[in-house]
């Protein structure tokens, strides 16, 4: 990071840019130690802050990949257990239970159905001779006042 003094004062030459051709003409005057131990711990404590930092990035994104990891080892037993029903007939079993019930209260329902037609035909055939008396009432009702109407009819 910062050279060794000696190094240094070769590195520089008097213009302040860096030179590799020989030793510099006017000899540069080091920091003061207690400055470039100031530098030094500042370069120290911002380092390990940026480790500090990393490490935290580092331990998040390892715990989101853990619970991603969760989630899926999760998921992959339960379409396992959805692989592994249907191989062991129990599913078809329960299918086929659900079947024979549902196949049962259809049968009950066709039972009540035909119920229902059979007294709407009743019903029909029923309003059909109420229509059928009540005109032949009527008409006999028509034929009485008629005869009374009649002269010479007792």
């Amino acid at each position: 990071m910062l050279a060794p003094l000696k190094e240094r004062a070769w590195q520089e030459s008097p213009s302040g840019a860096s030179g590799t051709s020989g030793l510099a003409t006017k000899p540069v005057e080091a920091p003061p130690p207690g400055e470039e131990l100031g530098d030094l711990r500042r370069a120290l404590r911002e380092s390990r802050m940026r480790l500090h930092r990393s490490a935290w990035e580092s331990t998040k994104q390892i715990a989101a990949l853990n619970n991603e990891v969760s989630r899926l080892a999760t998921l992959c037993a339960s379409y396992r257990q959805q692989l592994v029903e249907p191989e062991s007939g129990v599913a078809i079993i329960e299918l086929a239970r659900q079947l024979m019930q549902i196949s049962a209260e259809n049968e009950a329902l066709r039972s009540v159905a035909h119920r229902v037609w059979t007294q709407e035909r009743t019903i029909q055939a029923a309003h059909e001779e109420y229509i059928r008396l009540a005109q032949e009432r009527d008409a006999l009702a028509h034929e009485l006042r008629l005869a009374k109407s009649r002269p010479g009819t007792a």
